[in-house]
């Protein structure tokens, strides 16, 4: 046979596989030096077609500025109309296809799409690929009068008009030729400004025209019912073959390339998706074994192909060159020869954690930003977790997967208590209720007791088994260097202990609070609770805590070789934007969850202080807003507190409310409240948010608490529990506008700065 051209072009993409305009990323951009590696070791230098998103983000343009320096790469134009400015069209999935597009629109597009590669990437590219191969004859002519000299958007023998409204290729040539704009993309110009160059689409078996006859009959509505095109696909009676690794096995691309080489085509093109290049971004790679059979796949191809014919690697602007006899071009290609070792792939880190935004849980969002700098710093992380509340797939560039909870005896045994106290209050007008508002059985110390077990081990029960399996099944596919797991809920550390240990996956525990065995009020409880926390500090190769004091004293109950700690933090990126003036007067906001030794009795009898300091204060002119979740037994409690203190007229309930109303109400007050008695080694996360914000924020906690110390850290007041007379002169500076003075933050402590030194343990951890 003779001598051919061998073409590899990348459509080079976000990382969201369906059409999106929001939450957008493109961190599989990562993997393209690990690929480039690749092809210079075959000699391969490969076309990377860049979408508009990957061109405008500043750090992926900089890696493929990198992979093309010195010629080992052309950088050419891939337009994804829904997600190329301008958007003036509806989000509609025939909108997807740019020939569906009015021309005009279209020719911005495309113009907003090269000036963005030209000015990001530092080249303006000469080739165009349209998303989903949506060309038509409107956006050849726009091609042509942009500049552009090559197109490769024909799929030979394919058709997409039941896709969306897309083109129809079927019969399109399968070498390079010209067109001129004026006519359908698959009839050939002589002389024509834009030379084409198809990807290589064809069958197992030659001549392509009859059978795509034969598996168009298959396919039909009369024989689709018996699926009579996928049986003939699987006995090799006839199969439509794509030259990609992604979807055609090296048998099937090689029997394809040997048909068109010996019909005399002027290239072989091959092609895949970048997203395909880190595991669960695109249906063809669903895990890291199903990339690296991508690599071998590529591989295995090239060197049958060599075996078979000689062949030269060219760009995909130079293959269009070729065709018309340049030169230059021939000069330019290149022969397989040896090329630099491969380059050290990115670092990847499962993290489980029960949590997970927008679940509400202030706890998930330590992970969360976590996770996303992470991710900018090189890692692909992948994050499992229990919340319902978050969808699957992917954010800030970290994939999601979510293992929801199932129902339990706890759960069985609410549905009862609940339904019981209605009863109750039917027919004896009262219910007998604990602390957490369930219903008491004769002995509240056997009710106790029982709640423990029934509770047992913390709130994410009936999930705990069920995310075993599933992060087994994830460090099968993804094989993760490391894994960490967040708490509490601290089953979260046991599910990472089951996951990690059989597969032998470095551990690394990560406490945001210590592991509360002293709360369990059944003895079993806390001796299954020891028991569980035993083990996974035995599996766990690293431990975090997110003080300093959390993390020697799990140093001194476990001594681990590596104990650190890493704050918590905030991610400026996801505060909300709250607008809106303070209100006038003084108001006092506290919004979270009343739990454990945390109450209000502080700021109530400070509060009482200062009106009997001024007694001219009103209702109007002061007030205490309460928001977050209260049970029936704190709610009670708290309204005992009120009465006590004779504040009903100034103290607000405000109940359950959305994230973003309970930042618009402390961005707003006067002062915001955070609670953490009797916590020696705890701080509340909330208090980094409150900060970041800068809302005057009040700690109030014991003196020489890690809350205390951190507080003083980050610039903001504190007050013991017990010394009501220093609270009340807090609030009466606030009253009359003269507010303490407080130093600003000493260290940096947003996720972003946070990150770096994450990063290094992480790495530690996974042997680095």
């Amino acid at each position: 046979m003779p001598g051919i051209v061998v073409v590899v072009s990348v459509d080079t993409e976000e990382d969201n596989w369906r059409a999106a305009r929001a939450d957008v990323s493109v961190e599989n951009i990562r993997e393209l030096p690990r690929f480039q590696a690749h092809c210079e070791r075959l000699g391969v230098r490969p076309t990377y077609f860049a979408t508009y998103q990957v061109a405008s983000a500043p750090w992926a343009a900089g890696i493929l500025r990198g992979l093309a320096a010195e010629g080992r790469a052309e950088i050419a134009a891939h337009l994804h109309p829904w997600n190329t400015p301008p958007l003036d069209e509806p989000f509609v999935p025939r909108n997807s296809m740019t020939k569906n597009l009015p021309p005009a629109l279209q020719r911005t597009k495309v113009s907003s799409l090269t000036r963005a590669i030209e000015e990001g990437i530092g080249t303006r590219p000469t080739s165009f690929r349209a998303g989903r191969y949506g060309l038509g004859r409107e956006t050849t002519q726009v091609l042509i009068e942009q500049g552009y000299r090559v197109d490769s958007s024909v799929t030979p023998w394919t058709s997409w008009v039941g896709t969306d409204e897309g083109a129809d290729f079927v019969g399109a040539p399968l070498s390079t030729y010209a067109l001129d704009g004026t006519t359908d993309p698959r009839q050939p110009v002589p002389g024509g400004p834009l030379v084409e160059v198809p990807l290589s689409c064809g069958f197992t078996r030659w001549p392509f025209e009859r059978w795509d006859r034969v598996r168009g009959a298959l396919a039909s509505n009369w024989a689709r019912p018996l699926r009579l095109a996928a049986l003939a696909a699987r006995a090799g009676v006839v199969r439509r073959v794509v030259l990609s690794p992604e979807i055609s096995p090296p048998r099937d691309m090689l029997r394809l390339a040997t048909h068109l080489v010996t019909h005399g085509v002027t290239h072989l093109h091959l092609t895949l998706h970048s997203p395909t290049l880190r595991p669960g971004l695109s249906p063809f790679a669903q895990s890291r074994r199903d990339v690296e059979r991508l690599y071998a796949w590529i591989d295995t191809f090239i060197d049958g192909l060599a075996r078979a014919v000689p062949i030269t690697f060219s760009t995909v602007g130079e293959a269009a060159g070729l065709s018309q006899g340049s030169a230059e071009a021939r000069a330019s290609s290149t022969a397989r020869e040896p090329a630099p070792a491969p380059i050290q792939r990115p670092k990847r880190l499962l993290v489980v954690s029960y949590h997970c935004p927008p679940d509400g849980a202030v706890g998930g969002l330590r992970w969360a930003g976590f996770s996303k700098y992470l991710v900018r710093r090189g890692w692909e992380v992948h994050l499992l977790t229990g919340s319902t509340a978050t969808v699957p797939g992917l954010r800030d560039g970290v994939q999601i997967h979510v293992c929801p909870r199932r129902v339990t005896l706890n759960d069985l045994y609410n549905r009862f208590a609940r339904r019981a106290r209605r009863w109750l209050r039917r027919t004896a007008g009262t219910a007998p209720q604990g602390g957490d508002g369930t219903m008491v059985p004769a002995s509240p110390s056997l009710r106790r007791r029982l709640a423990s077990l029934l509770g047992f081990p913390d709130q994410s029960r009936g999930w705990m088994l069920r995310a075993s399996r599933h992060a087994r099944g994830l460090i099968r596919r993804m094989e993760p260097d490391v894994v960490v797991t967040s708490g509490p809920p601290h089953s979260a550390h046991v599910v990472g202990a089951r996951a990690c240990s059989p597969q032998r996956v470095p551990l690394v525990v990560d406490f945001r609070d210590p592991w509360f065995t002293e709360l369990y009020a059944s003895k079993i409880a806390r001796a299954l609770s020891r028991f569980l926390e035993r083990r996974v500090f035995g599996a766990a190769r690293a431990a975090v805590a997110n003080t300093p004091e959390l993390a020697e004293a799990i140093g001194a109950r476990y001594p681990l070789r590596r104990v650190s700690w890493v704050r918590n933090g905030v991610d400026p990126e996801q505060l909300p934007q709250v607008g809106g003036t303070r209100e006038p007067g003084l108001t006092i906001v506290h919004a979270g969850t009343l739990y454990i030794r945390r109450n209000l009795r502080p700021l109530l009898s400070a509060f009482r202080v200062l009106l009997d300091r001024h007694p001219e204060i009103g209702p109007t002119e002061a007030r205490i807003r309460v928001a977050g979740h209260l049970d029936e037994g704190r709610k009670a409690e708290l309204q005992a507190q009120t009465r006590s203190a004779g504040l009903e007229a100034y103290v607000h309930l405000a109940g359950v409310v959305s994230r973003a109303e309970a930042l618009r109400l402390t961005a707003t007050s006067s002062a915001s409240i955070v609670l953490a008695q009797d916590q020696k080694v705890m701080i509340p996360a909330k208090l980094y948010e409150l900060v970041a914000m800068k809302v005057p924020t009040i700690v109030i906690t014991e003196a020489g608490s890690a809350s205390a110390n951190e507080a003083r850290r980050l610039g903001a007041y504190v007050a013991a529990p017990d010394d009501v007379a220093a609270l009340a002169d807090l609030f009466e500076d606030l009253w009359l506008g003269e507010p303490p003075v407080v130093s600003s933050a000493s260290e940096a402590f947003d996720y972003g700065s946070l990150a770096e030194r994450m990063s290094r343990l992480l790495a530690e951890a996974a042997g680095d």
